[in-house]
């Protein structure tokens, strides 16, 4: 069994991170074609859990703006 200490775990979680935002973003310009600043700030700086609440409403709603309304449980 490997074993991995914490500042490697920190970098792969840091890595998943990424991973995930980017395959988010292109899903978005693939829909939505190029994204609004507030959009790319939005998605580089959130963490995970948001990534995928906002994946779950990218499914069901029409528009961005629907998409990150923190106001809306979707």
């Amino acid at each position: 069994m490997t074993y991995i200490c914490s500042i490697e775990r920190i970098g792969i979680e840091k890595g998943v991170l990424q991973g995930e935002s980017r395959f988010f973003r292109k899903l978005l310009e693939s829909r939505f074609g190029t994204l609004p600043a507030w959009v790319l700030d939005k998605i580089s700086s959130a963490p995970v859990r948001d990534l995928e609440r906002w994946g779950e409403a990218f499914l069901s709603e029409s528009s961005l703006e629907a998409i990150f309304d923190d106001s809306a449980i979707h």
